[in-house]
């Protein structure tokens, strides 16, 4: 139970880790557009 809440947590953090640069990247291409 502890363990899967640590790799759910884990997870959570790595994907909101990736969803800024990914949410600058299509700002910065919507603009260039």
């Amino acid at each position: 139970m502890c363990f899967f809440q640590v790799k759910l947590h884990l997870r959570g953090l790595c994907s909101r880790i990736l969803e800024i640069p990914i949410h600058c990247y299509f700002e910065s291409t919507r603009r260039s557009f």
